[in-house]
């Protein structure tokens, strides 16, 4: 693998860029739980049974996927900062 020449400076941007793109990310899954299933407790990551753990079990399985696509963002992002 060849490396480009980039500065520092670049490579801080795209890490700080990647961190608050997964902490947005994060952010708004959480906001949607608790949202979506009130008594969801994220210290726990519980809820009560019944419709709400089957609707929380609904949503982190799409947060999961989500997540999923948004790695493979950044991995293509990196990779394009990095090689030829």
């Amino acid at each position: 693998m060849v490396v480009n020449e980039f500065s520092e400076g670049v490579a801080a941007r795209a890490l700080r860029d990647a961190v608050k793109r997964i902490r947005d990310h994060e952010a708004g899954w959480l906001a949607m739980l608790r949202e979506e299933v009130p008594s969801y407790d994220p210290e726990e990551n519980i809820a009560d049974d019944g419709e709400e753990t089957d609707r929380m079990d609904f949503i982190q399985n799409e947060q999961a996927h989500d997540a999923q696509l948004l790695l493979r963002e950044l991995f293509e992002e990196f990779a394009a900062l990095t090689t030829n």
